[in-house]
């Protein structure tokens, strides 16, 4: 269930933290040069919200396609990179069910070959986790909270919510969602990839470091996982 309070606006997507986009595509190429046995010229970003990736991976030669289900969103993003339209395309559809016209060489989803962020948990001995962080330029300023905690360790529920504050322009906003999802352990990820037979699994890393596998991680942060379809 998502519930919203106060005025919803398109970029707000973009609350998330201020993420190095240059060093993040240094890690999907590093991933397509050490891994892909194609060459990778069209990626597919699903749920790709604001697409922060988007122009980094455009000015390096790729052809980019992102969905989400939520069409202000993509409208939103359709208007910002509106002068790299002739390497963009935007779908508003529900990531369970889509197709696209041109197949895509890397599928990644940030939230060939297909890199999954924070898609499994790690960290399964923490009951409650809590996580805030603000941003501000010369016009606006947005207070983010993340919180998480089990609600049923049997069926491997979580909630998470989301509270973000914003004064923008003199305006002050609040938005708010709330989910329940399931949570994926990492031998029971390896068990799903086993079975589909579709795909194999090629490894996982912590913070988006390719040198850093998650078997010596210290600190969980940011589990990067890079499976292929076979």
């Amino acid at each position: 269930m998502i519930k919203f309070e106060g005025e919803y606006f398109a970029n707000s997507g973009e609350v998330s933290r201020d993420y190095d986009t240059k060093h993040e595509v240094d890690v999907i190429e590093e991933c397509i040069h050490r891994y892909s046995r194609i060459p990778i010229k069209r990626v597919l970003e699903i749920a790709c919200g604001p697409s922060p990736n988007l122009k980094e991976l455009v000015q390096r030669g790729y052809e980019y396609t992102g969905l989400d289900i939520n069409g202000s969103m993509v409208n939103y993003i359709r208007k910002k990179y509106n002068s790299l339209r002739d390497k963009t395309t935007f779908i508003v559809v529900d990531m369970r069910n889509f197709s696209i016209e041109k197949k895509a060489d890397l599928v990644f989803l940030m939230g060939g070959s297909y890199l999954l962020d924070s898609c499994v948990e790690f960290n399964y001995s923490n009951e409650e986790d809590n996580t805030e962080w603000t941003l501000e330029n010369n016009e606006s300023k947005i207070k983010a909270r993340i919180s998480s905690k089990v609600i049923d360790k049997v069926n491997q529920l979580w909630e998470h919510r989301l509270n973000v504050d914003i004064q923008e322009k003199g305006k002050e906003m609040y938005f708010e969602s709330a989910d329940i999802t399931k949570v994926i352990f990492p031998q029971e990820f390896l068990l799903l990839i086993e079975k589909t037979k579709k795909f194999e699994f090629v490894g996982w890393w912590n913070n988006w470091n390719v040198n850093e596998p998650m078997e010596k991680a210290k600190k969980i942060e940011r589990p990067l996982i890079l499976v292929r379809r076979i």
